[in-house]
């Protein structure tokens, strides 16, 4: 079979089909144009009203139910992890973490001198 031949064929059978429509008015184009672009707005606005109001629902929803749940309403951790940091001689040294209001303050941990006692 020849490539040429057959591009040639379905070039020549294409042009014979496409004599065959009937193309709509320069009227019924911007009608129907006009159409679609109407109705995709109304789908676009309707969705998005759908999805604030959903929104909305879940968000309002998740909110009572945290509110509902006793554990979540005073939350006050109890448990401090004990941390150590580095200074600039590669010494440790103990970090104290107070929490309060939702933040966190990491500080170094104060020290108290010890007393050595007297030899005797």
């Amino acid at each position: 079979m020849n490539p040429a031949k057959t591009l040639k064929d379905y070039i020549f059978s294409s042009l014979s089909e496409l004599k065959k429509v009937t193309w709509p008015s320069r009227k019924e184009t911007i009608r129907y144009s006009i159409l679609v672009t109407a109705v995709s707005v109304f789908v676009a606005i309707f969705f998005a009203i759908l999805d604030f109001g959903l929104g909305r629902l879940v968000d309002a929803t998740l909110i009572d139910r945290a509110q509902s749940i006793p554990a979540a309403q005073n939350i006050n951790p109890t448990v401090t992890p004990e941390l150590e940091a580095l200074d600039e001689n590669g010494n440790t040294f103990p970090l104290d973490v107070q929490s309060g209001d939702g933040t966190f303050t990491i500080s170094p941990v104060e020290e108290e001198p010890v007393e050595e006692e007297p030899a005797q």
